[in-house]
């Protein structure tokens, strides 16, 4: 299940973004609105099994959104309410459930984000729920929530995405360039200020994505809602001075 809704566009949002491992995403590009809440997706695994751990908990993913973004999804997706709440981490985690199917969503909401995930298994309890993100220490600030691991079995980050609205031109998808690589086409692109830039087909009939590369960052553009014309992602493409990942 996708985030899908996003809160109201906060007045002091920074065009910046930190992810799980501490990485700072930045785009600069004038006469754009870059204040638009940022969303974060990143995995948690254990490197090695250890005695008594469930095969979903070796593997876990998780999402990040500004705080609020959780209860259109409760109320609109699952149809449902909060069935739990405790205090941790300094925020307090919560396990919503659906009133029409086996959706549940946890989080860990802290002063400025939430971290969440979802499962279809209404049986879940709090303790089974909380298991999902045991081991896992949360550092909110306005920037994003910087997350740290478990050492022993050691746990390590991976799969870091970012994604934005930037409104009338579309939607971005911001990966490091270490985990994009197969998304670049081997011939040479569209030479634009900050990058490169590719079209490339979507599959099942789609409207087609801009991709943009350069040394810091590889984007994935989609475009806003079910706008054909491409002029606008073209338009900010070619007006963009930079999109970083810079690794913590």
């Amino acid at each position: 299940m996708s985030v899908g809704i996003l809160p109201r566009i906060k007045p002091d949002a920074l065009p910046r973004f930190l992810t799980a491992s501490g990485a700072v995403i930045a785009i600069s590009a004038t006469g754009y609105d870059l204040g638009e809440p940022w969303l974060g997706a990143f995995r948690v695994r254990t490197e090695r099994e250890y005695p008594g751990t469930s095969p979903d908990l070796q593997e876990r993913r998780f999402q990040v959104a500004p705080l609020g973004n959780s209860g259109p999804i409760i109320d609109r997706v699952l149809k449902g309410r909060v069935t739990d709440e405790v205090s941790v981490h300094g925020g307090r985690f919560i396990v919503a459930r659906s009133s029409v199917d086996e959706g549940v969503l946890m989080a860990w909401q802290g002063r400025w984000h939430e971290v969440f995930d979802f499962v279809n298994d209404s049986s879940i309890t709090l303790a089974q729920a909380w298991r999902r993100f045991d081991r896992l220490t949360f550092h909110d600030s306005p920037l994003g929530v910087r997350v740290e691991v478990g050492k022993i079995p050691a746990e390590r980050i991976y799969d870091e995405q970012v994604h934005k609205p930037v409104p009338g031109v579309g939607y971005l998808a911001i990966l490091p360039p270490v985990d994009a690589a197969g998304l670049v086409p081997k011939w040479r692109g569209a030479t634009v200020r900050s990058g490169e830039v590719w079209r490339k087909e979507a599959v099942e009939g789609g409207r087609p994505i801009l991709v943009h590369a350069s040394l810091q960052a590889v984007t994935l553009l989609y475009p806003e809602g079910s706008a054909r014309d491409e002029t606008p992602r073209l338009t900010f493409l070619d007006q963009v001075q930079s999109i970083t990942w810079s690794a913590g």
